[in-house]
């Protein structure tokens, strides 16, 4: 009988995970989430876990006690080590969105990568879409930790090259920074979204952009393409003459286009991977 009891409970919190249903549920969800727990099912073994170890509690007692221990429970398992491997012709995308520090509205990306990438290769698209040529190095700040594109003895940072998207915890702290260019640094602000299981027969490109705003930034012209965006088109040298910014660079007051940059993105990648990881 209670066997029975404790199997049609655990059917309907599946189905309450499955729906996002009831408020406790949602608690217990969230919590998990926060620990790196990402699928239903690691979710539901957790919490079956949980509750069959408070199972003689709960028939014991009569209290209210027992939600309190049940949720203490939840918040004290261990870190889940996130394995977002390729399982049955299966793969796992990061979905993610970047912009122009203090610039959403006018310079936009979003767009996947399968989980087992770099932070490398993140900073590859971000360069790839954003059409900066990677004359510069970059550095990633999270969760107040600092990465550098590979390790350097006389800068104390992380080697991005060693660490996959999967292995940060995105559900607890979604927001990450990228700095390019150390010098005139334009500072990108990213947001993880969510995640999407893909068929590899369906999905080969990668990575794959999904929409955009602005047609890319400029490389080592910063304050003269934020002036741009900001109603000022400031006049530059060329050839001992003064023109306009967007005289200059032209491509900047084109549209975003979703093909043509998907295109272009698709053959930088590479090319950004050969140059930082094994042209030394």
């Amino acid at each position: 009988m209670i066997k029975e009891t404790i199997e049609t409970a655990l059917t309907q919190l599946s189905h309450q995970v499955l729906q996002e249903d009831a408020p406790e549920t949602r608690k217990a969800v969230s919590i998990l989430k926060a620990k790196g727990y990402h699928s239903n099912e690691q979710i539901l073994d957790c919490i079956k876990t949980t509750l069959a170890e408070l199972t003689y509690y709960a028939l014991t007692h009569t209290d209210s006690s027992i939600d309190d221990l049940f949720y203490y429970k939840l918040m004290e398992m261990p870190p889940c080590k996130n394995n977002f491997s390729d399982i049955d012709g299966k793969k796992t995308y990061f979905i993610f969105e970047a912009w122009l520090n203090g610039y959403k509205d006018k310079m936009y990306r979003k767009f996947k990568l399968p989980a087992e990438k770099t932070l490398n290769e993140l900073a590859y698209t971000i360069l790839a879409t954003f059409h900066l040529e990677a004359e510069h190095t970059f550095t990633f700040t999270y969760q107040g930790e600092t990465y550098l594109h590979e390790y350097h003895p006389d800068f104390p940072a992380i080697p991005a090259n060693h660490v996959r998207l999967k292995d940060l915890n995105f559900d607890l702290d979604p927001s990450l920074e990228m700095t390019y260019d150390l010098g005139c640094c334009y500072d990108i602000c990213i947001k993880y979204l969510d995640m999407e299981i893909m068929d590899k027969r369906i999905l080969r490109t990668t990575p794959v952009i999904l929409e955009g705003i602005g047609n890319g930034l400029v490389e080592n012209q910063k304050s003269e393409l934020v002036a741009y965006l900001n109603g000022n088109d400031m006049e530059i040298d060329l050839r001992d003459k003064k023109v306009k910014f967007s005289y200059m660079y032209p491509f900047i007051t084109q549209p975003f286009d979703l093909k043509k940059n998907q295109y272009l993105t698709q053959g930088r990648f590479p090319l950004y991977k050969d140059l930082f990881e094994h042209l030394k």
